[in-house]
């Protein structure tokens, strides 16, 4: 497997040009840290090269006739399609981890139903801030993403609204970005481990769509039998049939068709 610069994008993407000829563009990771999505792409990567390699040392072999290499072929294709899947599963469950993150780094703080109290004066603040002359809320929005530390109660109060805060929302959306810089500012670090691992699924997913693009050509089955391939796999696909365009709904007719095949052949 070769990696080069791509003719058109050579600053931002590559060329991956794999053992049987096959290319794909995919982006350049320049940061030294190789979190875990680019770890898991590029090893999808060489293992797909090597089974695309088995894979074409089969179909040439003389002595096989076309079932006898049919046969032959169908672990490896399965694992091809199994790999780009499992690959992108696990990237999913990395962004899963990555949202996590950012959800408790950007939390509001939580209101204990118990505190009465401070119920009555976030709705308070939320009713005088209703009562706000349209041109006195801009004044106040320029003074809250100026010194948010200084107006954090009214931004806490309105962002913890129960309720949709009717004909609010372009307010509230400034304020919530307002406090969301805050917060990322305030852990610097962490906001900086987050950025990197959503670039670094942003990475893993296109490299394994373009893989998963690859894979499905060298293999040349129908969409049923990819999908029904993924859903069945010995692998640990989980969701990676996503990679090849299939939805929650494709897989689950899927596996009802691999049941009802089951079913008829136990009959049979």
């Amino acid at each position: 497997m070769k990696r080069i610069p791509h003719p058109a994008a050579a600053e931002t993407h590559d060329m991956i040009e794999f053992s049987d000829g096959r290319q794909i563009q995919a982006p350049r990771w320049t940061s030294p840290k190789r979190t875990d999505p680019v770890v898991i792409a590029d090893a999808v990567l060489e293992i797909i090269d090597e089974r695309l390699t088995a894979r074409r040392v089969i179909h040439q072999d003389p002595h096989l006739s076309s079932a006898g290499r049919a046969h032959k072929s169908r672990p490896v294709d399965e694992e091809i399609l199994g790999r780009v899947a499992a690959g992108w599963s696990q990237v999913e469950t990395f962004a899963r981890h990555i949202d996590n993150r950012e959800a408790a780094l950007l939390a509001l703080p939580t209101l204990d139903p118990t505190a009465a109290a401070v119920a009555v004066e976030d709705r308070e603040c939320r009713d005088w801030w209703r009562a706000l002359p349209t041109e006195e809320k801009a004044r106040m929005l320029a003074r809250i993403d100026a010194e948010p530390e200084k107006h954090q109660r009214l931004a806490i109060a309105l962002l913890r609204s129960p309720l949709p805060l009717a004909m609010l929302d372009g307010e509230v959306n400034f304020v919530r970005d307002v406090w969301n810089r805050g917060r990322r500012a305030g852990n610097p670090e962490e906001a900086a481990a987050i950025d990197e691992g959503r670039a670094a699924v942003a990475y893993a997913q296109e490299v394994l769509l373009h893989t998963a693009a690859v894979a499905q050509h060298a293999i040349g089955a129908s969409r049923d039998a990819v999908v029904d391939t993924l859903t069945t796999n010995k692998l640990e696909t989980g969701t990676g049939y996503r990679a090849f365009g299939f939805s929650d709904q494709d897989a689950a007719a899927s596996r009802q068709r691999v049941e009802a095949l089951g079913i008829m052949n136990r009959a049979a």
